[in-house]
């Protein structure tokens, strides 16, 4: 059984008719952000709740996270469905701006203790 958030907002779940998306569509691969596609009509309880670049969606299948990443881009359809193309939390470093600082003049730092300090200011910036 899968579900689908938008931050807080249950936008489907198999057990209710009136959270339906429509042709989902999750593609994922090792070392990659992910990408999940999805369409959603405007009768939806939370149709206008998705926001391009600011919204997050989690993917659960049986109460596991398989999927979480932010809307990407949002297309109007013929008959005003939203089109909602979603990429992967790993794609969120590709906005991460670096310093230039040297970490090896100023003290001995591992590569783990670099790579924390990013993710640690990647998660305050959020």
């Amino acid at each position: 059984m899968y579900k689908v958030y938008c931050d807080d907002f249950l936008l489907y779940a198999d057990s209710h008719d009136n959270y339906k998306i429509v042709s989902p569509k999750l593609e994922l691969e090792l070392n990659k952000a992910g990408k999940f596609t999805f369409s959603i009509y405007p009768n939806h309880p939370h149709y206008g709740l998705i926001k391009k670049m600011k919204s997050i969606i989690r993917v659960y299948h049986e109460d596991e996270l398989v999927f979480r990443g932010r809307v990407l881009n949002s297309e109007k359809g013929w008959i005003n469905e939203s089109k909602v193309t979603c990429e992967g939390e790993l794609a969120f470093f590709n906005d991460s701006i670096i310093r230039p600082y040297d970490y090896i003049s100023n003290g001995q730092i591992t590569i783990r203790d670099f790579l924390s300090s990013i993710i640690e200011f990647s998660i305050f910036c959020f």
